[in-house]
């Protein structure tokens, strides 16, 4: 019997070329059916919350889903637990804000290089107040104050749009504010009236923390959608979050930062428009890297700073971008 010590060396690496061509092409193939049959089951999945019902299977669009069972999720967070790799959820523009707050967490929520998961809209809101109605208490002439539930960082919204705080001196006391003003002290937010009950002013509050928190996720597209009314950050890429973007929204309202950066996470913000973010627009910190491109950082004497970076990198736009949507 021959054995591989009796074949000459050039006819060694030649078999052992073959062998290993042969399993490489085994395994392409394989990759390739699995990548075939992953797309071919990626799903689009619809909300709407004037119409839909988080008992629907959310797989279409409409106006009317009477009995169609088919139709569109209430909820975005109802949509979120359906969606799994690379899937695309279209939250449909009503004339109602969402009033919800959002989390996107790997691994259920990790898109990949060529099939992201895709969270898109044509300018649905998503908004974190919620009216302060009879939660008012006098403390002085026509000076009222409540306590709210987010207490380090708030926005009082009159009739939808933030009321710029009143940042007192040192010596200053509270019962200064003018008619109009409003200021947070000690976790209290203070509202300075005309003689009128504060419920006559058509105020709310910052209610939830964060609107959309991303966490250890990677491969996702934040696309067209307004963030506003939320006492932390609007958009909170926490950490970890890799090879992903916001593109083409407005954030807007926020008690601290429209949109924050922070861990060792990596971002592309594209096209974006924040402003009346009470501390600052965009904030980074720790080891982060946030690429910039045509976004538009209002600066106000009224709200925060445009940028604050407390740590990580803030770059131009990114030479070799990811693969948009």
């Amino acid at each position: 019997m021959r054995t591989d010590s009796d074949c000459p060396n050039n006819f060694r690496i030649e078999h052992f070329s073959r062998r290993l061509l042969q399993t490489v092409l085994a395994i392409f193939s394989f990759s390739c059916g699995c990548s075939a049959a992953w797309l071919a089951q990626a799903e689009d999945y619809f909300v709407n919350n004037m119409v839909g019902d988080d008992r629907n299977t959310g797989r279409e669009s409409g106006t009317d889903t009477r009995g169609n069972l088919n139709g569109p999720f209430r909820t975005i967070g109802r949509a979120l637990m359906a969606a799994k790799t690379g899937d695309r959820i279209f939250i449909e523009k009503t004339e109602e804000p969402y009033r919800e707050s959002i989390s996107i967490q790997g691994p259920q929520h990790n898109g990949s290089a060529i099939k992201k998961l895709h969270i898109y809209s044509n300018g649905a809101i998503i908004d974190g107040t919620r009216p302060a109605l009879d939660r008012w208490e006098l403390v002085d002439d026509d000076l009222y104050r409540f306590l709210p539930e987010r207490k380090s960082h708030q926005q009082l919204y009159r009739n939808g749009r933030p009321i710029p705080i009143t940042r007192l001196a040192p010596n200053a006391t509270i019962s200064s504010l003018k008619r109009g003003q409003w200021t947070l002290d000690n976790g209290y937010i203070y509202f300075k009236t005309d003689g009128r009950h504060p419920e006559a002013f058509g105020l709310s509050y910052c209610f939830h923390s964060v609107g959309i928190t991303l966490y250890q996720a990677h491969n996702v597209v934040i696309e067209g959608i307004v963030v506003q009314g939320f006492a932390l950050d609007g958009i909170n890429a926490h950490d970890s979050v890799f090879d992903s973007m916001i593109l083409s929204c407005i954030v807007r309202g926020n008690g601290r930062s429209g949109v924050s950066i922070g861990g060792a996470s990596q971002v592309e913000l594209i096209a974006c428009l924040v402003g009346d973010n009470a501390v600052s627009q965009l904030r980074t910190e720790g080891f982060s890297t946030t690429w910039v491109e045509n976004c538009e950082f209002i600066q106000s004497k009224d709200f925060g700073t445009p940028i604050q970076n407390s740590g990580g990198q803030i770059l131009g736009p990114r030479e070799v971008s990811l693969n948009r949507p």
